[in-house]
């Protein structure tokens, strides 16, 4: 009988943000691509996310403000976060950003967050080895969604996708 691969996802076990400030949260903002959820954050970094789900799609991501901060809490590390701009400042009229647009900043944010908690200094902090930054391939990250978790502060949710055999 003929091996088959599997593709099994692992959501990455992030404690979520609590802000302390009352706030009327946004929608999630939900990814696809491929028949499947979530979007590649290897292609996305790339740019190539030619079968993205509504990549014209402008996601409401503030009420009134121009950036936002993502929210990284990675198991076993501190928590990390980054500024991000809600809208495209290339185009003359300053339109939201779009779906694929958002996926390829998330995913540059996702990948500075990593690089950094993968230095020497953050790596003698990390306390679940199961979760090591260095020993996750970038490749294999997916972005499930973005979760509205304070004003201004958004988290994303992050699957593993390994590939095994059956």
């Amino acid at each position: 009988m003929p091996a088959h691969t599997i593709s099994q996802n692992r959501e990455v076990p992030q404690i979520p943000y609590t802000s302390n400030r009352a706030f009327d949260p946004l929608p999630s903002i939900i990814f696809g691509e491929n028949g499947s959820s979530g979007v590649n954050l290897g292609r996305a970094l790339r740019n190539e996310t030619n079968n993205l789900y509504y990549p014209d799609f402008e996601p409401a991501l503030s009420v009134a403000a121009k950036k936002f901060t993502l929210r990284i809490n990675w198991p076993g590390y501190l928590p990390w976060c980054g500024v991000l701009h809600a809208f495209d400042y290339y185009r003359r009229d300053a339109h939201p950003v779009t779906l694929v647009q958002l996926a390829h900043l998330v995913a540059r944010k996702i990948s500075l967050c990593l690089e950094d908690l993968g230095t020497e200094d953050n790596r003698s902090r990390a306390t679940d080895p199961d979760w090591i930054v260095n020993n996750i391939n970038f490749e294999n990250l997916v972005l499930i969604r973005l979760e509205h978790v304070g004003k201004g502060s958004w988290q994303p949710v992050i699957a593993y996708r390994s590939s095994g055999t059956l």
